[in-house]
């Protein structure tokens, strides 16, 4: 395991996506730190984390009921895009 690199929250707010890159890219393991005080870690996933219809609960702004409507208009829309093309866009 690597050593985690410390960084406090104002940085990583203003730095989230290159964060994000060097986690994915480089495997780094990150702690948050507010007022000097470790708040949360970010960490990759190996790849054997995720399973592939885990990406709408990974996602974390739709219930699993919104996530699978979604899904289903895409899996529709593909099939006839001319039929859902105004309910999508």
């Amino acid at each position: 395991m690597n050593t985690p690199i410390y960084i406090d929250s104002s940085k990583a707010r203003n730095n989230f996506a290159d964060i994000l890159n060097s986690v994915f890219d480089n495997k780094k393991t990150y702690i948050i730190n507010k007022s000097g005080i470790p708040i949360a870690k970010i960490v990759g996933l190996e790849k054997n984390d995720i399973k592939n219809d885990d990406f709408m609960d990974l996602a974390g702004i739709l219930s699993k009921k919104e996530g699978n409507k979604i899904l289903k208009m895409i899996k529709n829309g593909r099939n006839d895009g001319s039929k859902l093309k105004n309910k999508l866009i």
